[in-house]
């Protein structure tokens, strides 16, 4: 019998509504391929760099989406996307990003074919000002944080013990 998959969507909630959204996606098998921390910065391969520019073309592809405090990770993004009314909902402009970004990190890495995100990603709805403050902070300070991070592959549970393993840098 196969597991059914958790929802990560709200049920009966509108993601075509204008908002702000807080977002993560993670690359497949929360592989590192985006770049690397050193010290508390972020230093961004090449795909990370590509993932990045596409990141911030969004607006420029789809009409009443903005976006907003957002960085990228080694093996994953957080951002702010804003909707304007009925314009575009979340899950096609994070569809569009993700087999964009996909299509042109595997032509840069002459990888075709290959998978860049995981299924699905998660959303938080941002309901005030307040909200947005913290959460742009808190993606501020995420590569000032990468090695206390669950995402990071050196805080995983050691081989054998039940957590996945590690996934080396490309």
């Amino acid at each position: 019998m196969q597991k059914e998959r958790r929802r990560l969507r709200l049920p009966d909630f509108d993601y075509s509504q204008a908002g702000s959204y807080f977002v993560t996606i993670c690359t497949h098998d929360r592989r590192c391929v985006l770049g690397d921390v050193a010290g508390e910065e972020m230093s961004l391969s090449r795909s990370g760099e590509l993932v990045g520019t596409l990141w911030q073309s969004l607006p420029d592809r789809h009409g009443g989406v903005s976006i907003d405090e957002f960085v990228v990770m080694p093996n994953h993004l957080h951002g702010i996307v804003e909707l304007a009314e009925n314009e575009v909902s979340l899950p096609s402009v994070i569809g569009t990003f993700k087999s964009l970004s996909t299509k042109a990190v595997n032509a840069a890495n002459g990888v075709p074919g290959d998978r860049l995100w995981q299924r699905s990603y998660h959303e938080h709805v941002i309901r005030d000002e307040e909200a947005r403050e913290r959460i742009r902070e808190y993606i501020q300070n995420n590569p000032s944080k990468w090695h206390i991070d669950r995402e990071n592959p050196v805080n995983w549970a050691a081989p054998g013990a039940g957590g996945a393993e590690p996934r080396p840098y490309k």
